[in-house]
């Protein structure tokens, strides 16, 4: 048995893991790895904003100037390079933040484990990002996991009610870090184990407060 640790990033997002153990002998690992997909869900009706391409990831609700509409952030990382059979030991996920409107109060960030499959293409929101660009097909929007036919079960993304890591985000730039817990370990062991189970997560911010 391996046994691994994982460093994600995100925005730039990142994801550490350590491996361990052929026999008595303990080997231990550890890989950082960039997403492979990552997308902005943009709360709209008509479920025809998105943001594949783009550089950003936004999570929060936006204030009275942008109507006061939520944005969630997806990520999802590559973890085939994990040798089949490996025991995660540690999991932890950075995000970058390089923008937060002014006066932003301090507010949890929560990591939630995806259900459903979603999609990245090619949509590439102007200036911020923040008002997102026309969907192109594949990409995953508020309404669709993939535009513009395939739905999620609800609106706004199918995700674990309960996170598997939360952080402190102190309303001002800089980076943060979900750190290792048994549910994020236990999220990447899933993943390992079972490949076409990985879905990735979704950022969820304060939703309540612009």
């Amino acid at each position: 048995m391996n046994g691994y640790s994982v460093l994600l990033r995100a925005v730039a997002p990142a994801f550490l893991l350590a491996v361990a153990c052929t026999g008595s002998v303990v080997l231990a690992d550890s890989v950082a790895l960039l997403p492979d997909r990552d997308n902005t869900l943009y709360e709209r009706v008509e479920g025809d904003l998105s943001n594949g391409s783009g550089p950003g990831l936004f999570f929060g609700r936006t204030g009275p100037n942008a109507n006061m509409v939520l944005r969630r952030a997806l990520v999802r990382f590559d973890l085939t390079s994990i040798p089949p059979g490996s025991s995660i030991q540690q999991a932890s996920l950075s995000i970058n933040v390089d923008m937060v409107p002014p006066g932003a109060l301090a507010f949890d960030a929560a990591l939630h484990r995806m259900q459903s499959d979603w999609g990245e293409s090619g949509s590439f929101a102007p200036g911020a990002g923040g008002g997102g660009a026309p969907a192109q097909p594949g990409d995953g929007t508020w309404l669709h996991r993939f535009y513009d036919n395939d739905f999620w079960t609800s609106p706004g993304g199918d995700f674990e009610p309960a996170p598997s890591a939360t952080v402190a985000i102190n309303g001002a730039t800089g980076s943060f870090r979900f750190d290792s817990g048994t549910d994020l370990v236990a999220d990447v062991q899933e993943w390992v184990n079972q490949p076409s189970s990985n879905f990735g997560w979704v950022i969820v911010g304060d939703e309540a407060t612009a």
